[in-house]
């Protein structure tokens, strides 16, 4: 981020996955679908060590929907619910 906002810095995620297939059949069809992703990071010194906390919103939309997985063997899995987290890290 601008130097102006002293460590914080936004971040922000679009992944759009077409419309596709489960099977050779094209029997098993998933919806194109968008997910957003978002997050801000804050770094600061703690005692002298420099230290990052970052929080991200991932499915900010809750967009449901399923992700074709695997080679060969095709199976699905669902992709998640908005969820949060939150992490510190510090370097002493």
């Amino acid at each position: 981020g601008p130097a102006a906002w002293r460590g914080v810095t936004l971040e922000g995620q679009v992944e759009f996955n077409d419309r596709g297939y489960g099977n050779t059949l094209n029997r098993a069809d998933i919806p194109a679908r968008a997910v957003l992703n978002m997050g801000v990071r804050y770094r600061f010194k703690v005692y002298g060590a420099s230290a990052n906390l970052r929080a991200r919103v991932q499915n900010v939309t809750n967009t449901y929907s399923w992700d074709l997985m695997g080679g060969n063997n095709f199976f699905f899995q669902y992709l998640s619910q908005r969820r949060f987290s939150a992490t510190l890290a510090a370097d002493f």
